[in-house]
Protein backbone atom coordinates (compact mmCIF):
# COMPACT_ATOMS: atom_id res chain seq x y z
CA UNK A 1 0.00 0.00 0.00
CA UNK A 2 1.32 3.42 -0.96
CA UNK A 3 2.14 5.93 1.73
CA UNK A 4 -0.25 8.88 1.94
CA UNK A 5 0.56 12.57 2.34
CA UNK A 6 -1.86 15.40 3.11
CA UNK A 7 -0.67 18.33 1.00
CA UNK A 8 -1.28 21.85 2.35
CA UNK A 9 0.26 25.26 1.73
CA UNK A 10 2.50 24.78 4.77
CA UNK A 11 5.90 23.11 4.58
CA UNK A 12 6.52 19.76 6.31
CA UNK A 13 10.26 19.34 5.97
CA UNK A 14 10.33 16.08 7.91
CA UNK A 15 8.72 14.02 5.14
CA UNK A 16 10.88 11.33 3.51
CA UNK A 17 9.63 9.79 0.24
CA UNK A 18 11.37 6.52 -0.60
CA UNK A 19 8.76 4.99 -2.91
CA UNK A 20 5.40 5.78 -4.51
CA UNK A 21 3.18 8.11 -2.51
CA UNK A 22 -0.48 9.10 -2.86
CA UNK A 23 -1.38 12.75 -2.29
CA UNK A 24 -4.57 14.03 -0.61
CA UNK A 25 -5.19 17.69 -1.37
CA UNK A 26 -6.18 20.01 1.45
CA UNK A 27 -9.35 22.08 0.76
CA UNK A 28 -7.13 25.15 0.36
CA UNK A 29 -5.67 23.64 -2.85
CA UNK A 30 -8.89 23.22 -4.82
CA UNK A 31 -12.30 24.77 -5.34
CA UNK A 32 -15.39 22.60 -4.88
CA UNK A 33 -19.03 23.31 -5.74
CA UNK A 34 -22.23 21.34 -6.27
CA UNK A 35 -24.08 22.30 -9.45
CA UNK A 36 -27.56 21.33 -10.64
CA UNK A 37 -27.31 20.87 -14.40
CA UNK A 38 -29.95 19.53 -16.82
CA UNK A 39 -27.24 17.46 -18.53
CA UNK A 40 -26.91 13.66 -18.42
CA UNK A 41 -23.44 13.34 -20.00
CA UNK A 42 -20.40 13.94 -17.79
CA UNK A 43 -18.40 14.86 -20.89
CA UNK A 44 -20.78 17.70 -21.68
CA UNK A 45 -21.19 18.68 -18.03
CA UNK A 46 -17.49 19.30 -17.44
CA UNK A 47 -17.37 21.90 -20.23
CA UNK A 48 -20.30 23.74 -18.64
CA UNK A 49 -18.80 23.50 -15.14
CA UNK A 50 -15.66 25.30 -16.31
CA UNK A 51 -17.79 28.32 -17.26
CA UNK A 52 -19.77 28.23 -14.00
CA UNK A 53 -16.59 28.45 -11.90
CA UNK A 54 -15.70 31.72 -13.67
CA UNK A 55 -18.25 33.44 -11.44
CA UNK A 56 -15.94 32.87 -8.45
CA UNK A 57 -12.39 33.20 -9.80
CA UNK A 58 -10.24 33.40 -12.94
CA UNK A 59 -10.19 29.83 -14.34
CA UNK A 60 -7.46 30.39 -16.95
CA UNK A 61 -4.91 27.98 -15.46
CA UNK A 62 -7.34 25.51 -13.91
CA UNK A 63 -8.41 21.98 -14.74
CA UNK A 64 -11.70 20.42 -13.74
CA UNK A 65 -12.97 17.12 -12.36
CA UNK A 66 -16.60 16.14 -11.76
CA UNK A 67 -18.52 13.40 -9.98
CA UNK A 68 -22.11 12.68 -10.90
CA UNK A 69 -24.16 12.57 -7.68
CA UNK A 70 -27.64 12.30 -9.17
CA UNK A 71 -29.42 12.70 -12.50
CA UNK A 72 -28.87 16.47 -12.65
CA UNK A 73 -26.46 17.02 -9.74
CA UNK A 74 -22.67 17.18 -10.04
CA UNK A 75 -19.92 17.57 -7.45
CA UNK A 76 -17.32 19.69 -9.25
CA UNK A 77 -13.66 20.41 -8.53
CA UNK A 78 -11.29 23.03 -9.97
CA UNK A 79 -7.54 22.69 -9.40
CA UNK A 80 -4.33 24.33 -10.59
CA UNK A 81 -1.58 21.82 -11.44
CA UNK A 82 1.20 24.43 -11.25
CA UNK A 83 0.13 25.36 -7.73
CA UNK A 84 0.06 21.70 -6.64
CA UNK A 85 3.55 21.12 -8.07
CA UNK A 86 4.78 24.27 -6.30
CA UNK A 87 3.81 22.92 -2.87
CA UNK A 88 5.07 19.43 -3.70
CA UNK A 89 8.48 20.95 -4.38
CA UNK A 90 8.35 22.95 -1.16
CA UNK A 91 7.90 19.66 0.68
CA UNK A 92 10.76 18.02 -1.27
CA UNK A 93 8.38 15.54 -2.94
CA UNK A 94 9.50 14.40 -6.40
CA UNK A 95 6.40 14.36 -8.61
CA UNK A 96 7.80 11.28 -10.38
CA UNK A 97 7.15 9.28 -7.20
CA UNK A 98 3.51 10.29 -6.96
CA UNK A 99 0.89 7.63 -7.60
CA UNK A 100 -2.49 9.36 -7.60
CA UNK A 101 -3.88 12.63 -6.25
CA UNK A 102 -7.14 12.72 -4.28
CA UNK A 103 -9.42 15.50 -3.06
CA UNK A 104 -9.94 15.64 0.72
CA UNK A 105 -13.63 16.28 0.04
CA UNK A 106 -14.09 12.63 -1.01
CA UNK A 107 -11.72 10.89 1.41
CA UNK A 108 -13.01 11.86 4.87
CA UNK A 109 -16.72 11.08 4.32
CA UNK A 110 -16.78 8.76 7.36
CA UNK A 111 -15.75 11.62 9.66
CA UNK A 112 -18.61 13.27 11.58
CA UNK A 113 -16.56 15.49 13.90
CA UNK A 114 -13.62 17.89 13.88
CA UNK A 115 -10.26 16.27 13.10
CA UNK A 116 -6.68 17.50 13.34
CA UNK A 117 -4.14 16.85 10.58
CA UNK A 118 -0.64 18.34 10.77
CA UNK A 119 -1.79 20.91 13.38
CA UNK A 120 -4.68 22.15 11.22
CA UNK A 121 -8.36 21.47 11.84
CA UNK A 122 -11.04 20.20 9.44
CA UNK A 123 -14.68 19.17 9.39
CA UNK A 124 -17.69 18.83 7.09
CA UNK A 125 -20.06 21.78 6.89
CA UNK A 126 -23.15 21.41 4.68
CA UNK A 127 -21.48 18.32 3.15
CA UNK A 128 -18.40 20.31 2.13
CA UNK A 129 -15.03 19.47 3.74
CA UNK A 130 -13.59 22.73 5.11
CA UNK A 131 -10.64 23.97 7.15
CA UNK A 132 -11.35 25.58 10.51
CA UNK A 133 -9.29 28.59 11.65
CA UNK A 134 -6.61 27.44 14.10
CA UNK A 135 -7.74 29.82 16.86
CA UNK A 136 -11.13 28.07 16.83
CA UNK A 137 -9.81 24.55 16.31
CA UNK A 138 -7.57 24.52 19.37
CA UNK A 139 -10.59 25.12 21.61
CA UNK A 140 -12.43 22.08 20.22
CA UNK A 141 -12.21 18.51 21.45
CA UNK A 142 -10.60 16.59 18.58
CA UNK A 143 -7.98 13.90 17.98
CA UNK A 144 -5.11 13.80 15.54
CA UNK A 145 -6.09 11.82 12.46
CA UNK A 146 -3.68 9.35 10.78
CA UNK A 147 -4.43 9.53 7.04
CA UNK A 148 -2.55 6.28 6.37
CA UNK A 149 -5.56 4.46 7.86
CA UNK A 150 -7.82 5.84 5.14
CA UNK A 151 -9.22 3.59 2.44
CA UNK A 152 -9.05 5.90 -0.56
CA UNK A 153 -11.91 6.34 -3.01
CA UNK A 154 -11.89 5.81 -6.77
CA UNK A 155 -12.08 9.56 -7.42
CA UNK A 156 -8.53 10.55 -8.35
CA UNK A 157 -6.46 12.54 -10.82
CA UNK A 158 -2.98 12.29 -12.33
CA UNK A 159 -0.54 15.13 -12.80
CA UNK A 160 0.22 16.06 -16.37
CA UNK A 161 3.66 14.55 -17.02
CA UNK A 162 4.26 16.23 -20.37
CA UNK A 163 7.62 17.58 -21.45
CA UNK A 164 7.17 20.95 -19.72
CA UNK A 165 7.97 19.16 -16.42
CA UNK A 166 11.11 17.48 -17.78
CA UNK A 167 14.44 18.75 -16.62
CA UNK A 168 16.46 20.47 -19.34
CA UNK A 169 19.05 17.69 -19.65
CA UNK A 170 16.45 14.93 -20.16
CA UNK A 171 14.47 17.02 -22.62
CA UNK A 172 17.63 17.79 -24.62
CA UNK A 173 18.72 14.13 -24.74
CA UNK A 174 15.29 12.88 -25.82
CA UNK A 175 14.97 15.57 -28.47
CA UNK A 176 18.45 14.82 -29.80
CA UNK A 177 17.77 11.09 -29.91
CA UNK A 178 14.52 11.57 -31.77
CA UNK A 179 16.08 13.96 -34.32
CA UNK A 180 18.99 11.59 -35.06
CA UNK A 181 16.72 8.54 -35.43
CA UNK A 182 14.21 10.44 -37.56
CA UNK A 183 16.98 11.72 -39.84
CA UNK A 184 18.42 8.22 -40.25
CA UNK A 185 15.05 6.66 -41.08
CA UNK A 186 14.10 9.50 -43.42
CA UNK A 187 17.40 9.09 -45.29
CA UNK A 188 17.00 5.31 -45.61
CA UNK A 189 13.39 5.69 -46.77
CA UNK A 190 14.38 8.32 -49.35
CA UNK A 191 17.20 6.13 -50.74
CA UNK A 192 14.96 3.05 -50.95
CA UNK A 193 12.18 4.98 -52.67
CA UNK A 194 14.67 6.31 -55.25
CA UNK A 195 16.03 2.81 -55.84
CA UNK A 196 12.50 1.54 -56.26
CA UNK A 197 11.69 4.21 -58.87
CA UNK A 198 14.91 3.57 -60.83
CA UNK A 199 14.65 -0.22 -60.83
CA UNK A 200 12.23 -0.67 -63.79
CA UNK A 201 14.48 1.49 -66.03
CA UNK A 202 17.67 -0.37 -64.99
CA UNK A 203 15.92 -3.68 -65.56
CA UNK A 204 14.90 -2.62 -69.06
CA UNK A 205 18.50 -1.60 -69.89
CA UNK A 206 19.87 -4.95 -68.68
CA UNK A 207 17.25 -6.91 -70.61
CA UNK A 208 18.09 -5.02 -73.80
CA UNK A 209 21.87 -5.31 -73.35
CA UNK A 210 21.94 -9.05 -72.62
CA UNK A 211 18.87 -10.00 -74.67
CA UNK A 212 17.16 -11.34 -71.58
CA UNK A 213 13.60 -12.57 -71.70
CA UNK A 214 11.07 -10.46 -69.86
CA UNK A 215 9.78 -12.08 -66.70
CA UNK A 216 6.93 -10.15 -65.17
CA UNK A 217 6.80 -12.54 -62.24
CA UNK A 218 10.45 -11.91 -61.32
CA UNK A 219 10.10 -8.18 -61.83
CA UNK A 220 7.01 -8.02 -59.64
CA UNK A 221 8.73 -10.08 -56.94
CA UNK A 222 11.72 -7.71 -56.79
CA UNK A 223 9.47 -4.65 -56.73
CA UNK A 224 7.45 -6.14 -53.90
CA UNK A 225 10.66 -6.84 -51.97
CA UNK A 226 11.75 -3.20 -52.20
CA UNK A 227 8.27 -2.03 -51.28
CA UNK A 228 8.28 -4.29 -48.20
CA UNK A 229 11.63 -2.86 -47.05
CA UNK A 230 10.39 0.68 -47.55
CA UNK A 231 7.25 0.02 -45.48
CA UNK A 232 9.40 -1.56 -42.76
CA UNK A 233 11.44 1.64 -42.31
CA UNK A 234 8.30 3.78 -42.36
CA UNK A 235 6.79 1.63 -39.57
CA UNK A 236 10.06 1.85 -37.61
CA UNK A 237 9.91 5.65 -37.79
CA UNK A 238 6.30 5.61 -36.54
CA UNK A 239 7.18 3.28 -33.62
CA UNK A 240 10.15 5.44 -32.56
CA UNK A 241 8.05 8.58 -32.67
CA UNK A 242 5.37 6.93 -30.51
CA UNK A 243 7.97 5.69 -28.00
CA UNK A 244 9.58 9.10 -27.54
CA UNK A 245 6.17 10.70 -26.96
CA UNK A 246 5.37 8.34 -24.06
CA UNK A 247 5.33 11.18 -21.48
CA UNK A 248 2.01 12.42 -22.84
CA UNK A 249 0.31 9.66 -20.85
CA UNK A 250 2.95 7.78 -18.80
CA UNK A 251 5.53 8.73 -16.23
CA UNK A 252 9.17 7.67 -15.98
CA UNK A 253 12.35 8.00 -17.99
CA UNK A 254 13.28 6.44 -21.35
CA UNK A 255 16.71 4.87 -20.90
CA UNK A 256 17.49 3.00 -24.12
CA UNK A 257 16.06 1.84 -27.49
CA UNK A 258 17.33 -1.10 -29.55
CA UNK A 259 16.28 -3.03 -32.66
CA UNK A 260 16.88 -6.77 -32.28
CA UNK A 261 15.53 -9.68 -34.36
CA UNK A 262 12.73 -7.58 -35.80
CA UNK A 263 11.65 -6.29 -32.38
CA UNK A 264 11.95 -2.67 -31.22
CA UNK A 265 12.86 -2.85 -27.52
CA UNK A 266 12.61 0.21 -25.28
CA UNK A 267 13.68 0.39 -21.65
CA UNK A 268 12.09 2.63 -19.00
CA UNK A 269 12.99 3.58 -15.43
CA UNK A 270 10.83 5.11 -12.68
CA UNK A 271 7.76 4.05 -14.65
CA UNK A 272 4.40 2.50 -13.81
CA UNK A 273 3.77 -0.85 -15.54
CA UNK A 274 0.05 -0.13 -15.81
CA UNK A 275 0.55 3.30 -17.34
CA UNK A 276 3.11 2.02 -19.88
CA UNK A 277 0.89 -0.95 -20.81
CA UNK A 278 -2.13 1.32 -21.24
CA UNK A 279 -0.13 3.78 -23.39
CA UNK A 280 1.44 1.22 -25.76
CA UNK A 281 -1.57 -1.12 -26.14
CA UNK A 282 -3.60 1.90 -27.18
CA UNK A 283 -1.73 1.79 -30.52
CA UNK A 284 0.00 -1.62 -30.63
CA UNK A 285 -2.10 -4.59 -29.56
CA UNK A 286 0.62 -7.24 -29.44
CA UNK A 287 3.44 -5.99 -27.24
CA UNK A 288 5.72 -7.78 -24.79
CA UNK A 289 6.48 -6.40 -21.33
CA UNK A 290 9.15 -7.55 -18.89
CA UNK A 291 10.34 -6.03 -15.62
CA UNK A 292 13.94 -6.33 -14.40
CA UNK A 293 14.46 -4.78 -10.96
CA UNK A 294 13.76 -1.07 -11.60
CA UNK A 295 13.71 -1.35 -15.41
CA UNK A 296 10.64 -2.10 -17.55
CA UNK A 297 11.23 -3.45 -21.07
CA UNK A 298 8.59 -2.99 -23.80
CA UNK A 299 8.91 -4.94 -27.06
CA UNK A 300 7.06 -3.96 -30.25
CA UNK A 301 7.20 -6.18 -33.34
CA UNK A 302 8.41 -4.32 -36.40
Amino acid sequence: MSKKFFLTKQNHNNIVVEKDIDIILSPELYWVRVFDLPISSKKEAITVVANLFEEFFDTTNYKFYIIKLDNDKYLSFAYNEDEIIKYLKQNNIDYKKIGYIYFAQNEFHTINSVISIEESYYTYQDDIFVQIPSNIGVTLDCDKFDINHLELSNYKILLNRSSKYLDNKSAFLLSGLFIVLSLFIFTKTYILNNQLKQFPKKLEILQTKYHLMNSKIQTKSILQQYDKISKKYIRLREILEYITNFRKQAQGRLEHIELKNGIVNCYFKESSSNQLKSYFTNKYKNISMQKYSDVIKIGIKL
